[in-house]
């Protein structure tokens, strides 16, 4: 049996993490593995062992400042081993022009300023796995 898809959270904040985890298992119900790191090199391990072993990984949220790897930094490698995915920043530090930045460079799906609304969040999750 085929792993579940998977949406990946990347953010250092526990309460950010806790949240968007309870949100996004409403959303996407039980056909979906929420996976989390805390880092941006957790997350690319993760990734790594995920898609090894035969996930796929359609979403990403990405917070913009975490240390030591921003997260646009994150989202470059991110495109290298995700390029199909979805992503989707979200961030309540994150400079403009780096945003502008990070546009260009990845697939990103949307920018969302934190605190984010609940039901923006709903709809632009249901837009980034095609169930709208």
């Amino acid at each position: 049996m085929d792993p579940l898809p998977a949406v990946l959270i990347v953010d250092d904040e526990p309460i950010v993490v806790v949240t968007l985890r309870v949100h996004l298992r409403r959303i996407l119900g039980p056909e979906w593995n929420v996976l989390v790191a805390h880092s941006g090199s957790e997350a690319l391990q993760l990734v790594d062992s995920y898609v090894g072993g035969g996930g796929s990984i359609p979403l990403v949220l990405v917070d913009y400042q975490m240390h030591p790897m921003r997260g646009d930094a994150l989202l470059r490698h991110l495109q290298e081993r995700l390029p199909e995915s979805n992503k989707i920043m979200i961030s309540g530090q994150a400079d403009l022009e780096a945003v502008a930045d990070i546009i260009s460079q990845v697939k990103l799906f949307r920018y969302m300023s934190k605190p984010w609304d609940p039901q923006d969040l709903e709809r632009t999750i249901q837009q980034a796995i095609g169930r709208a």
